[in-house]
């Protein structure tokens, strides 16, 4: 198997264990025996260790070079998955090992979110050394849609898979891994040899935060965490649904916007090949588009097609912004510039999905609508920034460009 087919392998399992995991809550909390706050907080939990851990495995990349980043970080997701088949198994056919198998969960948890979410920033980075400018943004975009088809699988065969065994979505992506790190480990050569051994070793450590760009990722996924915490609590409102209605037209509507997004993915950024600033001024104003049509839907239709909006708006702007500045640095920098990109977001994904909770219980239009205007604050301010000088980016010492 090729490198690059391992490495979709591996964000297919990734992505493909998280959704399994969100949709098995409710058997989650019937074998450990949790309320939904406690179950939220252990998962919702793993999004700010993701946040903290993702610069340190791009500091690493950067250090000892992509390969051995993604090996490592591939190989933590494979160990969280373990713990938490132990943990399942514990909880599921022992009463006398009730806590022990608690305590696995919270330690599967913490080794799967400190390990797995660097695994698409650092595969970004090593498909970016590999691309030139013009194909930039359609590899970027052609990763980041493995991880949009696994949430759709995932979503699609966990009820199938219970019917085999109700640990059978957990376990089933463990031989994937095995085999994409096999391949890996047999191929010679580096993934993404840019720079020699000893340039790596003058590496000074942490590069400056491209704070710019980081802002501009945080602010998309603030504002897809509020619309996405916001949707089924809306369509209960607007549509007149009970709960159980309601969750179902919000699990239709983000399908279908899951598999806009897929498309976006593999098939406008490429259409945007060195176009990178429209493609990110165009994404956020979709995204803009978007909330407010989610503000005013009133239909199932109304939200579904609110919902893909966003989809294809954040899937443009964030691979946009992304590949705007991995152009811009030198390439022995470029992992953990993407980690921390990939870290903003995990921030603005939690901030979103929090204070928006919040504010939708004051008004579930109001909050989408402060949401829709600081998205178009953004975009803004993205126009603005086309107009200012930019400062050429000069490697630092050790680099070889």
């Amino acid at each position: 198997m090729p490198e690059n087919s391992a490495i979709r392998l591996i964000l297919l399992s990734n992505s493909f264990h998280q959704a399994t995991l969100v949709v098995m809550i409710p058997v989650l909390q019937e074998v450990y025996n949790l309320s939904l706050s406690s179950l939220g907080t252990i998962i919702g939990g793993g999004l700010l260790v993701s946040a903290c851990a993702i610069p340190i495995w791009g500091r690493t990349a950067t250090r000892t070079g992509p390969r051995k980043a993604l090996t490592g970080s591939a190989m933590g997701s494979l160990l969280g998955i373990l713990t938490l088949s132990c943990s399942f198994a514990l909880a599921q056919n022992s009463t006398n090992h009730t806590y022990l198998g608690l305590l696995l969960l919270v330690a599967a948890r913490l080794i799967y979110s400190a390990s797995a979410a660097a695994v698409l920033p650092v595969a970004q980075a090593i498909r970016s050394n590999q691309s030139d400018s013009r194909s930039l943004l359609g590899a970027i975009g052609s990763l980041n849609a493995m991880t949009g088809i696994g949430r759709v699988a995932g979503n699609a065969m966990v009820a199938p898979l219970l019917f085999v065994g109700s640990a059978m979505p957990i376990l089933i992506v463990i031989p994937a891994y095995l085999y994409a790190l096999t391949c890996i480990a047999r191929e010679p050569r580096d993934l993404s040899k840019t720079t020699s051994l000893s340039e790596h070793k003058t590496r000074s450590g942490l590069g400056s935060p491209p704070i710019f760009a980081m802002a501009i990722a945080a602010t998309v996924q603030v504002s897809i965490g509020a619309a996405y915490v916001l949707l089924a609590p809306l369509i209960l409102e607007r549509l007149s649904a009970d709960a159980t209605e309601a969750t179902a037209a919000a699990g239709v509507a983000l399908t279908f916007a899951l598999l806009c997004g897929i498309c976006t993915q593999l098939v406008l950024t490429r259409l945007f090949s060195g176009r990178l600033h429209l493609a990110l001024a165009s994404g956020i104003f979709i995204l803009f588009l978007g909330l407010l049509g989610l503000a005013e839907a009133s239909t199932q239709f109304q939200l579904s097609f609110a919902a893909c909006g966003l989809a294809v708006g954040t899937a443009l702007a964030l691979s946009a912004n992304l590949a705007a500045r991995l152009k811009q640095t030198s390439k022995v920098d470029r992992p953990q510039t993407s980690t921390w990109l990939a870290s903003s977001q995990m921030l603005g994904l939690a901030c979103g999905t929090s204070l928006f909770a919040y504010l939708g219980d004051i008004d579930l239009t109001l909050a989408l609508q402060l949401a829709a205007v600081m998205t178009f604050l953004l975009f803004i301010a993205v126009l603005i920034s086309r107009a200012l000088p930019v400062q050429p980016i000069s490697p630092r010492k050790g680099t070889s460009e």
